[in-house]
């Protein structure tokens, strides 16, 4: 038996000049309504050199995969809600 999932996945990245500290991923799953937000830091110096810019790349990320979010179940909502 097959079971397929539809989900939408979004990735980024934290730079410092033009090393890469962290990298952020979601995973939006349409079908559950479900979603998560991971972080992964790839430098621990430069990032605990850099925390707070990091900190905020990541809620800026975060901040948009809601938005995204939002937006994808907006648009479920907005097919199986009745007719007026």
């Amino acid at each position: 038996m097959l079971k397929f999932t539809k989900s939408t996945t979004l990735t980024g990245q934290s730079l410092v000049g033009e090393k890469q500290v962290a990298s952020f991923n979601a995973n939006i799953n349409t079908q559950d309504k479900t979603s998560n937000v991971n972080s992964s830091t790839m430098d621990q110096d430069l990032y605990s050199q850099n925390k707070a810019e990091v900190r905020k790349d990541f809620a800026d990320f975060t901040a948009k995969a809601q938005d995204e979010e939002d937006r994808l179940f907006a648009d479920d909502t907005a097919e199986t809600a009745p007719a007026e």
